[in-house]
């Protein structure tokens, strides 16, 4: 689509990516739900998402990179695909809103979290612009892994030998 070819060490770079942060996921997985639930369709669900995510994230690149428009007016068109949505989880929640606003409930954690969530659009739209969307899956694949790293002190996990290996490969 970008008329880029891959090179022989991208895709073993790739290669070990998936591997690791498979091996972080799947043990995170058998720890939270050690039952249920069909593998198949779970493996077919994550695969059919993965690729939808690849597509989208080259063909935002490629809309990034070829079209004069800035990066700001590319998060406002792509925000406006989220007003819809909003709308219907608006009239959900009417009543609550009629009486105490259409900000009724935010407080400085979710002030914070808003926050972190537009600068972290900023941030990916900037990566994909001045570089790549193989540099944001790699930057993606970090950021899991230093997630699942923070949850060891804050929620008393131990990391198994997998989740161990998985991290190694990703770094």
């Amino acid at each position: 689509l970008l008329g880029g070819r891959l090179k022989l060490r991208q895709w073993g770079a790739l290669t070990i990516l998936v591997a690791g942060v498979s091996a972080v996921q799947l043990d995170s997985m058998v720890q939270v739900a050690p039952g249920g639930g069909n593998v198949l369709i779970g493996v077919a669900a994550v695969l059919a998402s993965s690729m939808l995510s690849g597509f989208a994230n080259v063909y935002f690149e490629k809309l990034v990179k070829t079209t004069p428009a800035s990066i700001w007016v590319r998060n406002v068109q792509l925000a406006a695909f989220t007003v819809p949505q909003s709308l219907i989880f608006l009239m959900k929640d009417s009543a609550q809103v009629s009486t105490g606003g259409l900000l009724t409930g935010f407080d400085s954690w979710v002030w914070l979290a808003v926050a972190l969530k537009a600068i972290g659009g900023l941030v990916v739209a900037s990566t994909v612009k001045y570089a790549d969307s193989l540099l944001k899956s790699f930057a993606t694949a970090i950021s899991i892994i230093l997630v699942c790293l923070c949850s060891i002190p804050l929620y008393g996990i131990i990391p198994s030998l997998q989740f161990a290996q998985g991290v190694a490969l990703v770094i």
